[in-house]
């Protein structure tokens, strides 16, 4: 038997006889010494590093390994308060381990070493050997301590280091990622604490990469600010062909410097008022820097995220990462910004994985169709596939758009600096997305061949649409008569790839009707603006209603018209009230005297019966399959004499002569008030056009919603789900590997178990922000925090107002039509109105809207019934509660909370 091996403790780059391999130094200990010893060594501070077999001794301790034995998949990890339970007691117990003394002895050698009495201390920094690697970097998981002057305080620091890879986060980030616990090793870094003037990241490859540039982010102070967010930050971008050089200067405030005394702590202090809005960088040493990092990646194989700091006229570079998953140089892991004020009105809440999925997919189709119907060279869309494939992000099972790629694409197009101010007002966004996005230059046949297209598809918007609905007829009528429940599974993913065929790749109308009413209604806003035609927003609103309802009316108008057929007859109306929602429908089929009423809810329910709240989501029942929800509904129409398509049309007309007398008086000049009238109108005229191009999405989502129910249906005849909606724990291309054979029965029950826990973890959990900043496209390193609302009352709220007046009365918080829908004379108070909520309208006298914009369908109903309205209200479900009573000034976009009887 060969004797024991004595452990390695401390490594120094370059030293003669040492074989410094990942599973000694780890990741980041593995890079640093590179740098150190192919040329870049004056630039890296001195350190030294602690081997992991210390570590895997201490964690081998019989005190220690029995904890560190818990798996992945044990119930004790399986949610937030696990993990923190099973970190606390592994942390703690590395954290109250005495060294042995040789071990601190050759660290404490080692320090004395360093001649760091000129700089800030030591830093010490963890260093694992799964970490900074080309597919997981662990980015942010563990601890660094800066600032560490005595020895003391270093071993504390290395201890935890260690505690470190057992951090909650740490495992969760393990759990996301599919990595295994068995294989945690950690080495620690003790380096030379450069205190530098201006510090920050630099990433050697962003965009695309037939036009990379290099992406600085820097500020005042040390590095740690910029890598955490905690500061602005000004933005350099260096292209690699010319070294020209885009410049976007923060406001910096704040810098993060370190505290007085030992410890490691900083601090985050004022900037001086002249340094705020200086760049931190001058020209020169952007395109130093910029120099610096190809050379580390040459050395290094491959794109890097560097951390670097300036002392004087020297630059340190403190550590360097490989940018993780983007050998292209994509800049997957530059800042994302998330926003979700206008989808959450389409995908409020959870939106389960089979849902994001397709429409994950469909967003990339049909914006691509966007680019080439517009004339957008196919090179530029060829370049840009990664943003068209990144449209929309999953965070905590919320759907959000990655504005990002958003404004990329739109600078494909002419006019960016007015078409993004447009894109953000119909997005809703309450602050300017400010994304730094290049434009591409375009030569003067270029510019006039998209002129030219952007014109024809104005033009012929009417011809397109036509074309659209015959095709989208053709494909209802088609799929009407097929027998979804004769289908094998098979016949039914053949169905939906058919369905996806006919419908998704021929949607070209839907999207330059969007296009179209972004555009115009963005004209309209601005001459309200420039000619000062409507401080309260009352005449806009009014003559943007148009005195007549619009498409999106017509379903509210259908279910007015049953209600007031019912009115009619006294018998229909006695039954109608006094039978339970839920028995409504059989009720109603069965009595006689009520045939003709038993065929207007069934003519509505097939017409209509697709819209309903979250009606694009797949995984939700529609009015279709739960009509006791349309019956609540009729019942709280009946409830309100004063409800009926008549008054509804005589109140519209009224309120549009009443807005067009006020537009003569706000402006006299023929001229200008025809100008003005004209841009409502067109204004008016895409909007509709883009309402009944989404009533057809709605339509299309159910079809596909039918095609996977019977699906799941049909999983469960044959025992891999145990339940029909378990279907929408998986995500298409699952799905679809699992009809074609690619994944096997094991596989997919593994997948639905492992996705409900998950999603039941996301249901029981707050919505995010509506505006998130992550440095992953996948959104997967935000994690949720707890805040707490100070009471509201007597002050006040503000959001976007919609359509102008002002009311006060009880607020009636409503999450989905299974409750009560008692609305007589409140305010309805909701996170977000998709289209299935607007049947709520009529019924009540004021609206507020936590989510959403001024094209969103809450608005655009809001304004044709001239009801109050707010939207986009930060914390409103959260601060307003049922039975509050509330002020709202829809003029102004304000919400007062006046009491409240609870």
């Amino acid at each position: 038997m060969s004797p024991p091996q004595t452990p390695t403790i401390v490594i120094w780059p370059g030293a003669p006889g040492t074989s410094a391999s990942l599973d000694l130094v780890g990741g980041k200990g593995l890079r640093l010494i590179s740098l150190a010893t192919n040329g870049i060594e004056e630039l890296v501070p001195p350190f030294f590093i602690v081997a992991s077999d210390i570590f895997r001794k201490i964690v081998a301790r019989p005190d220690i390994a029995p904890l560190k034995k818990a798996t992945l998949s044990g119930d004790e990890l399986s949610d937030a308060a696990g993990r923190e339970r099973y970190s606390d007691a592994v942390r703690n117990a590395i954290l109250a381990v005495t060294l042995a003394d040789d071990v601190a002895e050759s660290i404490f050698a080692a320090f004395q070493t360093l001649q760091f009495s000129s700089y800030g201390g030591v830093a010490v920094r963890s260093s694992g050997v799964a970490e900074d690697g080309k597919t997981h970097s662990f980015a942010g998981q563990f601890d660094s301590i800066l600032g560490i002057t005595n020895q003391n305080d270093l071993l504390a620091a290395v201890k935890s280091c260690w505690a470190s890879a057992f951090s909650a986060r740490s495992i969760a980030y393990r759990q996301r990622h599919g990595l295994s616990m068995d294989d945690i090793s950690m080495a620690v870094i003790v380096q030379i604490m450069v205190v530098g003037e201006v510090s920050g990241v630099m990433f050697t490859r962003a965009g695309p990469s037939q036009a990379p540039n290099t992406l600085i982010s820097a500020n005042w102070g040390l590095c740690e600010g910029v890598v955490s967010g905690l500061v602005a930050t000004d933005e350099f971008s260096i292209s690699h062909g010319d070294e020209s050089i885009h410049t976007v200067i923060g406001d910096k405030q704040k810098k993060v410097m370190l505290s007085t005394g030992d410890g490691g702590a900083t601090t985050t202090v004022s900037v001086p008022t002249e340094q705020q809005n200086s760049p931190s960088l001058t020209e020169p040493q952007a395109v130093q820097l910029h120099r610096l990092g190809q050379t580390i990646e040459a050395s290094q194989g491959g794109p890097q995220d560097i951390e670097w700091t300036i002392r004087g006229d020297h630059i340190w570079v403190v550590q360097t990462r490989p940018i993780t998953g983007n050998q292209q140089g994509s800049g997957k892991d530059e800042q994302i910004i998330w926003d979700n004020s206008n989808i959450v009105e389409s995908y409020g809440g959870v939106t389960k994985p089979l849902t994001f999925s397709y429409i994950k997919y469909a967003y990339s189709v049909v914006y691509r169709q966007s680019c080439r119907i517009s004339g957008i060279p196919e090179k530029d869309i060829t370049s840009n596939a990664e943003n068209f494939d990144n449209l929309l992000g999953s965070i905590r099972g919320r759907v959000y758009y990655n504005l990002k790629a958003w404004f990329t694409l739109l600078a494909l197009f002419p006019g960016f600096n007015k078409n993004s101010v447009y894109m953000e007002q119909m997005l809703g966004l309450k602050e300017s997305a400010e994304i730094l996005t290049k434009r591409p230059r375009r030569t003067l046949l270029q510019k006039i061949r998209l002129g030219y297209r952007m014109l024809y598809n104005y033009l012929f918007i009417g011809t397109m649409i036509r074309r659209f609905e015959r095709n989208f007829g053709t494909v209802s009528q088609d799929f009407g008569v097929i027998d979804l429940d004769q289908l094998s599974i098979s016949e039914s993913a053949d169905l939906y790839h058919d369905m996806v065929g006919r419908l998704l790749y021929n949607w070209q109308a839907p999207l330059i009707t969007d296009f179209l009413a972004m555009v115009f209604h963005g004209i309209m806003v601005d001459l309200t603006k420039k000619w000062k035609v409507d401080a309260s927003g009352d005449i806009s609103a009014e003559l943007l209603g148009g005195g007549q309802p619009g498409p999106s009316m017509e379903v509210t108008l259908q279910l007015l018209g049953i209600a007031d057929f019912i009115r009619s007859d006294e018998t229909l109306m006695d039954l109608l009230m006094k039978t339970p929602a839920e028995a409504c429908h059989n009720i109603i089929a069965q009595t006689e005297y009520a045939r003709q009423l038993a065929q207007l809810t069934d003519q509505y329910l097939q017409e209509y019966g697709s819209r309903c709240m979250n009606e694009l989501k797949l995984e939700e029942p529609t009015l279709k399959d739960r009509p006791d929800r349309f019956y609540r509904l009729l019942k709280s129409y009946l409830s309100q004499d004063d409800l009926s398509v008549s008054a509804l049309h005589h109140k519209e007309r009224a309120r549009y002569v009443a807005a067009k007398r006020g537009l003569k008086n706000r402006l006299p000049g023929t001229i200008k008030r025809f100008v003005y009238l004209r841009a409502i109108h067109l204004a008016r005229r895409h909007i509709n056009n883009r309402e009944l191009m989404r009533l057809r999405r709605t339509q299309g989502q159910d079809m596909l919603r039918r095609i996977f129910n019977r699906i799941g249906s049909g999983m469960v005849e044959r025992q891999v789900l145990a339940e029909g909606h378990d279907v929408y724990l998986l995500q298409i291309s699952e799905l679809i590997g699992y009809i074609d054979g690619s994944v096997s029965d094991q596989d997919i029950g593994e997948i639905i178990i492992n996705r409900r826990d998950e999603y039941e973890r996301y249901l029981n959990e707050d919505d995010p922000p509506a505006r998130i900043e992550t440095h992953s496209s996948n959104g997967h390193s935000y994690e949720p925090s707890t805040t707490l609302n100070e009471p509201l009352y007597g002050k006040s709220l503000r959001g976007i107002p919609i359509a102008g007046g002002t009311v006060s009365g009880t607020a009636r918080v409503i999450k989905s039509l299974s409750e009560d829908l008692d609305l007589a004379d409140k305010i309805l108070v909701i996170k977000q109105a998709d289209p299935g909520w607007v049947h709520l309208f009529p019924a009540v006298r004021g609206l507020l809207v936590e989510r959403g914009s001024a094209l969103s369908h809450a608005a655009i109903i809001a304004r044709e019934l001239g009801l109050p309205t707010i939207v986009n209200i930060s914390g409103l479900t959260s601060t307003v509660k049922d039975g509050d009573e509330v002020e709202l000034d829809a003029a102004r976009g304000t919400l007062r909370v006046i009491s409240n009887d609870r």
